[in-house]
């Protein structure tokens, strides 16, 4: 019998350090799969935080920089219109003064939601802005507009658009007597 018991516990020691050795085996495999987990995130982190200092670098660059805008105001607007027995003419005049710090580059005005330049025929604007004309800041301008279609295109209250090259929209509202 005791060649039983002892084969039976020699049977079971082999099994408990086969057990032992299976769940060393697997804890080895699963903390080896978190490691690889944790160095993979280790390194994302790693690029993410270069990316955050090359955001940080960019926006110090972007604190430095002035921002340049410009800034039409019209100081007067006078639209007069009379007929002189052979066709309507009208005037309008504008004083504008650029308070922004960047060039403004004045290249249409809209009356009436119609381009200068669509009327028929064509007003006569002084200074010429059909190239653009440049208003440097702080400058001041008087742009003359005169024009021999009917009146009646003006209206007798309105709003005169001035737009710049940069895509800006600045608006005049004129009351005619």
């Amino acid at each position: 019998m005791n060649k039983k018991i002892i084969a039976i516990s020699v049977l079971i020691a082999i099994l408990f350090v086969s057990s032992i050795a299976g769940t060393i085996v697997y804890y080895n495999g699963v903390v080896n799969d978190r490691n690889s987990q944790i160095a993979s995130l280790n390194s994302q982190v790693k690029n993410l935080n270069s990316e955050v200092q090359n955001f940080t670098a960019q926006v110090g660059y972007l604190i430095n920089m002035t921002r340049s805008n410009e800034n039409l105001i019209c100081t007067n607007a006078v639209v007069g219109s009379g007929y002189n027995r052979v066709s309507w003419n009208w005037t309008v005049t504008l004083d504008l003064e650029n308070t922004g710090n960047a060039t403004a580059i004045i290249n249409d005005i809209v009356i009436n939601g119609q381009s200068y330049s669509s009327f028929s025929p064509v007003p006569i604007v002084t200074p010429s802005i059909q190239n653009g004309y440049e208003l440097s800041p702080n400058q001041i301008v008087t742009i003359t507009m005169q024009g021999t279609n009917p009146a009646s295109a003006l209206g007798d209250n309105s709003t005169i658009y001035v737009l710049t090259a940069i895509g800006n929209s600045y608006s005049y509202y004129y009351s005619r007597s």
